[in-house]
């Protein structure tokens, strides 16, 4: 049997509350509204990846689930992003951030403010 995945710093994932035990119930990142919907239609022969929300400018941004900040900082056209490494290997990427306020190996719980 695979050894369970390793946190930064040598935690143990297993600790963690189970990210895909959550799946559909998983706390919104901003308050806006939804433009575009995982698997929504973006053209000919292409589906989004992600979810894609409105908000007001400055709105703050929060993890949307337990987890450890795997990475903050700009990304290709994205703007600057974190990205959450939680549980079982998930990830949240969060990106066009006007600013971050966590750093890379940082533990965070659903809610905390990340931006």
């Amino acid at each position: 049997r695979k050894a369970a995945p390793k946190m930064a710093g040598g935690a143990d994932d297993t600790k963690l509350r189970k990210v895909a035990k959550a799946r559909g119930t998983m706390h919104q990142p901003v308050a806006g509204v939804i433009e575009q919907g995982f698997g929504d239609s973006k053209g000919k022969n292409d589906t989004s990846k992600g979810i894609l929300f409105r908000a007001r400018d400055n709105a703050q941004v929060v993890a949307p689930f337990d987890g450890q900040v795997a990475f903050t900082g700009p990304f290709m056209d994205y703007g600057r992003m974190v990205i959450i490494r939680h549980s079982g290997g998930y990830h949240s990427l969060l990106a066009g951030l006007s600013r971050i306020d966590c750093k890379p190996g940082d533990f965070l719980l659903e809610g905390e403010p990340i931006g």
